[in-house]
């Protein structure tokens, strides 16, 4: 059996709105605004503003490898985001939200895709050519490093 494949992608993207919703359940919008004195980077809403920023940008990427030949990507700034998305005035269950309802609409559009819909390439301005499998194992792979970042920044 292959190491990666459509099915454990989707799967893993299932589970990153459980944990997050575990997280923050009982998270005051206060407290996730603070930063733990051991964390560096972002407090936990910024975490949750930049997953939705970036599900917006994964899914309009893997949209694009469907329906264009080999599209190239234009790079993202995650710190222009934040500024130009106002993180810091956000509330965490918004976002949280907006996160789990493009999570799914993501979801519903990788589900019925075929085998041969999983090897569309494009072009990342960093990595070079990329898959849509490729693309979808990297969002669980991003999803866990930023649940990382928000459990180290409430102090966990």
């Amino acid at each position: 059996m292959a190491m990666f494949t459509a099915e454990k992608a989707i799967r893993a993207m299932e589970k990153t709105p459980l944990v997050l919703d575990y997280i923050i359940r009982d998270l005051s919008n206060e407290r996730a605004k603070q930063l733990a004195s051991n964390a560096k980077g972002w407090n936990a809403l910024e975490v949750m503003c930049h997953l939705v920023d970036i599900e917006d940008i994964f899914f309009s990427r893997a949209k694009r490898m469907i329906g264009e030949n080999k599209p190239e990507f234009s790079p993202t700034n995650p710190d222009e985001l934040a500024v130009q998305h106002d993180y810091a005035h956000q509330d965490i269950h918004d976002m949280f939200e907006r996160f789990v309802q493009r999570r799914q609409e993501f979801i519903a559009f990788l589900t019925p895709l075929q085998e041969e819909d999983w090897s569309r390439r494009g072009v990342h301005p960093s990595s070079g050519v990329i898959t849509v499998l490729e693309l979808a194992t990297n969002v669980g792979l991003h999803d866990l490093n930023h649940i990382a970042q928000m459990t180290v920044a409430l102090g966990g």
